[in-house]
This record gives C-alpha cells, structure tokens and sequence, in this order.
C-alpha cells in the first residue's frame, strides 16, 4: 500500500471541516442573560418581594420576600435581549437563580412555583420540585445558583425564536414559608435565562457578574 501523500490529507481534511462546519454553526446557545424589567407579580401567595429590580445582576443587594406559614407573590423577569435567528428551533430553555434562605429556628423556606413567562403570560410547566431553598447568612451575599430546565426542557410550551425574543419572555418565581414561630426571607440576587436552539446541548456556566455572557 502506498502512503497517503500530505495533499490527500490536507483535502480530505478541508472537505471533513466543508461538511461538518455549517452545523456547528447552526446549533447554538443564547445566554445565560439578564432581564431588564422585574416585578411583584400578585397572581399567587401573599408575601410582596421588596425591591425586585435587585435581582438583576449578582452583587449581592438582593429582593427578598418574607412570611410564616405563607408563599410569596411572583418575582417576574422579563427583557431578557435574546436575538434568536428567524428559523431556529428552539431546543430547551435553562434558568439560573441566585438564592438563599435567612434560616430561623423552627422555620424554612421551599419553592413553590417557577414557571415559564410567554408573550407576559405565567405559564407552562412548574419546575418547582417542592425542594427547600439553600440556608444562607443573615445579609444578603452567599447565595447559591439553583438551575431548572435544560438543554431539552421546553417547559411543556411550543416556541418561534420571535417568542424567546420578545421583551415580555421570562420566568416566575414564587416561594413558600412553613415555621412553627418567628418566620423567614428568602432572596434572589441575581436571575438569568440560558436558550437552546438547533439541537444544541453544550452548556455554558451562569454568568456570575451583571454584564451578559458573549453571545
């Protein structure tokens, strides 16, 4: 057998890049971004988030809400600046939330709801799993990242890019308080929302700081 020249290679090689490339192209992911606009979104509980704009960069000021034997409203984000292409399918949805628990003795805090917002609509499947929110300090700082959804969630919902792109797409999150006395404050610091398109999978980590991730 004769060998195979550099040339043979050197073709074979751009031809492996010319076929494989343009689907590297086409599957892509958005994010992790930040909302612009955040709310105290009344359609559930009875516990009012203080200051909800808080929640939009990591830096530890954050919006809290506080009760007994209670659940919060809704803290809603939305704007989230996404720029999907005409044409992409969209392939899973991920939120990232920053949050902790002011633990008191003989109380605690667990999720409640957290769906999807479509066309400014709460909607869509609940991720809440009834799990308790991570105990943190008394001050705002040390919060953890909790992620729901994935790279195939699409949260029980059907999507155009022009939906993910819209000002009023987001996510809802509402908490739930048990104590046998005193009571608790959860808080968010930060929010984000990664979105799959085209059967992509790879999952970039959520941006610690205020500005978005490079698209």
């Amino acid at each position: 057998m004769e060998p195979i020249s550099k040339k043979t290679l050197y073709s074979a090689a751009v031809m492996l890049f010319l076929i494989f490339e343009p689907y590297n192209n086409y599957a892509q992911t958005q994010g992790p971004l930040n909302g612009l606009t955040f709310v105290d979104d009344a359609s559930i509980g009875s516990d009012v988030w203080s200051t909800p704009a808080n929640a939009q960069c990591s830096d530890d000021v954050c919006s809290s809400s506080a009760g007994m034997a209670s659940s919060s409203h809704y803290l809603k984000a939305t704007g989230f600046g996404f720029a999907i292409p005409g044409g992409a399918i969209i392939s899973g949805i991920q939120v990232h939330i920053e949050i902790a628990f002011n633990w008191q003795p003989n109380s605690a805090a667990v999720e409640n709801s957290i769906r999807i917002v479509k066309g400014g609509v709460i909607s869509g499947t609940n991720h809440s799993t009834g799990a308790g929110i991570p105990n943190g300090p008394i001050s705002c700082g040390g919060e953890t990242i909790v992620t729901y959804g994935n790279c195939t969630d699409l949260w029980g919902l059907a999507w155009t890019p022009a939906d993910i792109n819209a000002a009023n797409f987001g996510v809802a999150y509402s908490a739930a308080f048990s104590a046998m006395f005193g009571g608790g404050n959860a808080r968010i610091d930060h929010i984000q929302i990664t979105v799959y398109y085209n059967g992509n999978c790879i999952s970039p980590p959520p941006n610690a700081g205020c500005a978005p991730l490079p698209v």
